[in-house]
C-alpha cells in the first residue's frame, strides 16, 4: 500500500520553514500571546458556561489561522501574508469539528485507551478539510477518517515523531518550540496532501472509450 516517508515530511518542514523562518516564529508567538491574554481575561469570569462558548470560539479561531499557514506554507510560502490567516467563513464549521473532534477523542479514551489513539489518528486532518475543501463538521471527519483508513500505524509512528521533536523544543528553555512547532505543522500539511493525492478516486473510463 502507498503510503508517505516520515523523513521527507519532516524534510519539507524545515526546508518550508527556512522560507519564511521569521514569519513561523512571528505567528506563533503573536497567535501564544493573544490566547493568553484572553485566557486569563475570559478565566476571571464568574460565569463557568461562558468560559467555555469563548475558550471554543477562540480554539477555533486560532486553528483557522493556523490550518492557513500551513497551507499556505505548502503552496506558497513566500506569499503567507497575517490578513490571509483569517477567513470568517469557515468559523462555524471549524467550531463544530473541533467539538464534535473533541468529544469523539475524548470518549475514546475513556472507553479505553486504544479506542482514544484510534480517534486522533483517524481524525488527525479533520480541521485541515475544513478550510482546505471548505468541508463541514461531519464532512470532514468523514473524509479525514477516509484518509486516514489504512495508514494508522505510520501514522502514529509520524505522531510519536512530530511530539518527540516537540518535546525537545520545550526542553530547549521552551525557545526551541517555536521552530519545532511550525516545522511539525508544516510536516503534517505534507502527509495530508499526500495521502489526499493517493487516495483520489480513480477516473472510471467512458462509455465511448471503452466501445
Amino acid at each position: 500500500m502507498n503510503t508517505f516517508s516520515i523523513s521527507e515530511a519532516l524534510s519539507f518542514g524545515w526546508t518550508t520553514f527556512k522560507k519564511r523562518p521569521w514569519f513561523f516564529i512571528g505567528v506563533c508567538i503573536g497567535l501564544t500571546l493573544v490566547s493568553v491574554i484572553i485566557n486569563g481575561a475570559v478565566g476571571k469570569l464568574d460565569n463557568s458556561f461562558l468560559t467555555i462558548v469563548v475558550s471554543l470560539a477562540l480554539n477555533a479561531f486560532f486553528t483557522i489561522a493556523y490550518v492557513k499557514l500551513v497551507l499556505g506554507g505548502f503552496s506558497s510560502p513566500e506569499a503567507l501574508t497575517i490578513e490571509g490567516l483569517w477567513e470568517p467563513k469557515h468559523f462555524l464549521n471549524m467550531l463544530g469539528a473541533v467539538v464534535l473532534m473533541t468529544i469523539i477523542i475524548f470518549v475514546g479514551f475513556i472507553l479505553l485507551i486504544i479506542p482514544g489513539i484510534i480517534a486522533s489518528l483517524a481524525l488527525l486532518f479533520t480541521t485541515l478539510l475544513v478550510v482546505d475543501r471548505s468541508l463541514g463538521p461531519i464532512a470532514a471527519l468523514k473524509e479525514s477518517y477516509r484518509l486516514t483508513k489504512g495508514h494508522w500505524w505510520h501514522l502514529f509512528l509520524f505522531t510519536l515523531a512530530m511530539a518527540g521533536i516537540n518535546l525537545v523544543g520545550l526542553l530547549l528553555l521552551f525557545v526551541g518550540i517555536l521552530v519545532s512547532l511550525p516545522v511539525s505543522m508544516l510536516a503534517t500539511v505534507f502527509v495530508y496532501k499526500k495521502l489526499s493525492a493517493q487516495s483520489s478516486p480513480v477516473p472510471q473510463p467512458s462509455m465511448a472509450a471503452s466501445a
